[in-house]
């Protein structure tokens, strides 16, 4: 993401959950951003991080909207990176019909972090 940012690219950086919340928090009616605002603002950036997109449970809607913003990154050609730790079956049970948007490599790079130590439990 850095690199992006230093190149000139728009990058927005989120993970699964805290970007479920920030769409759920559009949506209320004292918030600044609309979830229409929120949706084209993340579609429209450079890149888009995604990190532990399933590491928690996401309700119907949530996939739906994952799905919309998908669907407008996907036809304007936008990079969407997925870092995540679970196996392609995983993703493809939890996501459905996204797994075929995310299976497309001209528009998404995934960072498969399955055989990465996690750096959370090396030793001190």
């Amino acid at each position: 993401g850095h690199r992006l940012l230093e190149a000139g690219f728009s990058v927005s950086y989120h993970r699964g959950a805290e970007l479920e919340a920030l769409l759920r928090a559009s949506q209320n009616p004292d918030s600044p951003t609309s979830l229409e605002e929120l949706t084209q603002r993340l579609a429209d950036v450079d890149a888009l991080i995604l990190d532990d997109l399933w590491a928690t449970q996401s309700t119907e809607w949530a996939l739906g909207q994952l799905e919309t913003l998908l669907d407008r990154r996907y036809d304007s050609m936008a990079l969407t990176v997925v870092v995540t730790n679970l196996p392609a079956t995983e993703i493809e049970r939890l996501s459905g019909r996204l797994y075929s948007r995310f299976r497309d490599v001209d528009v998404v790079v995934w960072v498969d972090m399955v055989a990465v130590p996690d750096y959370r439990q090396r030793a001190r």
